[in-house]
C-alpha cells in the first residue's frame, strides 16, 4: 500500500513538473538553446494552433522539366521542416510513387547549407477518411534551428526529371513547406 502511494506521489510530481515545464518553456522555446530534437518534440506535444501551417503553398509546376524556383522562408518555430506536395482534390492513389527527380537546395545568406537530389517519396498522408488516396506526398526533410546567423533562409527546389504521373490528377499539385509531423 505505502508502495502504491509513493508512486502515485513520484508520478504526480512528474506530470505537475512536466506542466510547469510546459508553461515556462512554452513562449521561450525558440530563444532558448535547446536542441532542436527537444523543441521539436514540445511542438508535437504542445502543438501551437498553427503549428502545420505551411510556411509556403505555390502551384510549383512539378511538370516543368528544368523549371527552379526559390522561396525564402520565414519559419515561426524551430523545428524539423518538411517540403511536398498536395492534391487538393485528394486523388492520389496509395498504389502512387514518386518517380521524378527533385533537387532542393537550401541557403543562407548566399551560401549552401544542405543540398539534396530526391527520387522518392517520404511519408505519406491520406486525403481525411478516404484511405484509398492521398492528399499531401513529403518529399524532403531539414532541420529550422532559427539560429540568428540565419533567420531566413532561401529554398530552391528544381525538376529535373517530371514524374508523369503528376499530369494526370485532377488538379495541379501544390508545393508546400510546413512543420513535419513526423517525429
Amino acid at each position: 500500500m505505502q508502495e502504491m502511494m509513493r508512486r502515485t506521489i513520484v508520478y504526480s510530481a512528474i506530470i505537475l513538473t512536466l506542466g510547469v515545464m510546459a508553461i515556462v518553456i512554452r513562449p521561450l522555446r525558440n530563444c532558448l538553446p535547446l536542441p532542436l530534437w527537444f523543441k521539436h518534440t514540445l511542438n508535437l506535444v504542445l502543438q501551437p494552433s498553427d503549428l502545420y501551417a505551411p510556411l509556403i503553398q505555390d502551384r510549383f509546376r512539378f511538370t516543368e522539366q528544368g523549371f527552379s524556383k526559390s522561396y525564402t522562408l520565414h519559419p515561426r518555430y524551430a523545428d524539423f521542416h518538411e517540403v511536398g506536395f498536395m492534391d487538393s482534390s485528394g486523388s492520389i492513389p496509395v498504389s502512387y510513387q514518386f518517380t521524378g527527380i527533385l533537387q532542393f537546395n537550401l541557403s543562407c545568406q548566399g551560401k549552401t547549407v544542405r543540398e539534396e537530389t530526391i527520387s522518392s517519396m517520404g511519408v505519406a498522408w491520406s486525403a481525411g477518411n478516404d484511405l484509398d488516396h492521398y492528399k499531401d506526398i513529403s518529399l524532403f526533410e531539414f532541420p529550422i534551428p532559427l539560429q540568428a546567423r540565419c533567420k531566413t533562409p532561401v529554398l530552391t527546389v528544381t525538376v529535373l526529371k517530371v514524374d508523369e504521373a503528376l499530369r494526370a490528377l485532377k488538379t495541379p499539385p501544390q508545393l508546400y513547406v510546413a512543420v513535419s509531423a513526423t517525429p
